[in-house]
């Protein structure tokens, strides 16, 4: 999962989460419930089967309503939806686990989107270019990772240059450098980091210079993002299970980052169906936590890959989206393969602030 570069909220949206009690409990009746607007098709895999994992988001600044939903499957490749929910297209390209969208990546023909994503049949990495015309594969040298295998992903931009992050199970990270040349990309490895559980979920700000990882039944650890920072990770203590609001696993991470100082780090509290949500800056104090509940779509459980999208996507989005995966979709009383829920912002927000003691 993901973090771009987003534009400003009204004021009273971000101080919907200041004014939220951070003495909730784990009960989820104590959480604020949103609902979803949209879901997505379903991935085309058997009921029951553990497929779609991350989303993330491709912005068009040109016309914000032709933007796209991408998401993995992990049993099959990397799709991508238009914002009503209906696919796109799908690349059938293997086992894509995480994915990452970065925008303004060079390429023969101008900046585009950079999608990257975790690739586990190869052990590696792959990259797609995203703009109005279409996404397209492209061309890369094997970037075979060293790892056992590849999990998590997520991209990093910094002063005109991109880096990607990936991570095994047993807790090892890759940092590689991204270098393009015409439509093809190469990477070499520039630095690695290990934490002592399994990891998944991360996602790094760019603005701000860290990585937040994931250990699934730890917390959620900080590092300096650039190749030249520590290698030495803050645990950061409200994302233990010292907070009752936290039911592990920890999974997907996303960034709500409405300008270069402000905003939220958001996770994915796997075991109590809910997302719990820190300050982005200082020692990440928890604020809150929400559900994503059962209305016209069906809610969320068992979530892995969350994605936040803070840019103005016209009258239904005007804050930006969350969007998480579903691990037990239905429709009805009836199950569905796993898919996508995408959910306003501003309803998070609203939600919240009804929460102000």
């Amino acid at each position: 999962m993901k973090q771009s570069r987003f534009w400003p909220l009204p004021t009273w949206m971000m101080g919907a989460f200041l004014a939220v009690s951070a003495c909730q409990t784990s009960d989820n009746a104590d959480f604020v419930a949103v609902y979803a607007t949209v879901e997505t098709v379903p991935v085309d895999a058997a009921v029951g089967d553990d497929a779609a994992d991350d989303p993330a988001v491709w912005f068009n600044a040109e016309q914000p309503s032709e933007s796209r939903i991408l998401g993995s499957d992990k049993k099959r490749g990397l799709e991508v939806f238009h914002l009503d929910g209906t696919r796109d297209t799908t690349d059938a390209i293997g086992r894509i686990n995480n994915i990452d969208v970065r925008l303004g990546f060079p390429t023969s023909t101008g900046p585009k989107g950079l999608v990257g994503g975790s690739h586990r049949d190869q052990v590696g990495l792959v990259f797609w270019s995203i703009d109005a015309q279409g996404i397209r594969r492209l061309r890369s040298t094997a970037l075979k990772s060293q790892l056992e295998d590849v999990y998590g992903f997520c991209l990093y931009h910094s002063n005109g240059t991109f880096y990607a992050f990936v991570n095994s199970k047993t807790g090892d990270i890759e940092q590689w450098e991204l270098t393009a040349t015409g439509d093809s990309i190469d990477g070499k490895r520039v630095r690695t980091l290990h934490l002592g559980g399994q990891v998944e979920g991360m996602v790094a700000d760019d603005a701000l210079g860290t990585l937040f990882v994931g250990v699934e039944d730890e917390g959620i650890y900080r590092f300096d993002a650039l190749p030249t920072g520590s290698s030495t990770g803050t645990l950061l203590e409200a994302s233990t299970a010292e907070n009752p609001a936290i039911a592990y696993d920890v999974e997907g991470l996303a960034l709500f980052a409405p300008n270069d100082s402000t905003g939220y780090l958001v996770a994915s509290s796997q075991g109590n169906n809910s997302y719990a949500v820190f300050e982005r800056t200082g020692k990440h104090a928890y604020v809150g936590s929400f559900t994503v509940g059962d209305g016209t779509v069906d809610g969320t459980s068992e979530t892995d890959g969350i994605e936040i999208a803070a840019f103005s996507f016209g009258e239904s989005y005007p804050a930006g989206i969350f969007i998480a995966q579903d691990g037990a979709n239905t429709d009805g009383t009836v199950s569905k393969p796993q898919n996508f829920k995408v959910v306003s912002w501003a309803e998070i927000a609203q939600a919240l602030l009804a929460k102000k003691p």
